[in-house]
């Protein structure tokens, strides 16, 4: 149970590529949190949500320890969330894992 890598990481693909088609190209490489888009803020901040309820829910096991990314990212809004990750020094320059094909 964490709202790291396994749903940041999965708000950001789907948003890129949920509505591709096999023949979907691209000009470039896309920068995967430097052009982190709304939709991805959106799909985190609700994703994170629902992984709070579950930790919530779940009363059996102390999660207490599990932060939300709201506060974790100091972001309650996609607007926010959507500046902040684009904006960290360490993520900067990670091209999104993309295959070269012709044309």
């Amino acid at each position: 149970m964490t709202p790291s890598n396994p749903i940041l990481h999965t708000a950001r693909l789907y948003s890129l590529f949920s509505q591709d088609t096999p023949d979907k190209r691209y000009a470039g490489p896309i920068l995967f949190y430097e052009d982190w888009d709304l939709e991805a803020a959106k799909l985190l901040l609700a994703m994170d949500q629902e992984l709070q309820a579950l930790c919530q829910a779940m009363q059996e096991f102390d999660l207490s320890w599990v932060p939300s990314l709201q506060d974790y990212y100091e972001s309650k809004t996609p607007e926010q969330l959507q500046d902040k990750i684009r904006n960290i020094p360490a993520f900067r320059g990670i091209a999104t894992p993309m295959l070269e094909v012709p044309g």
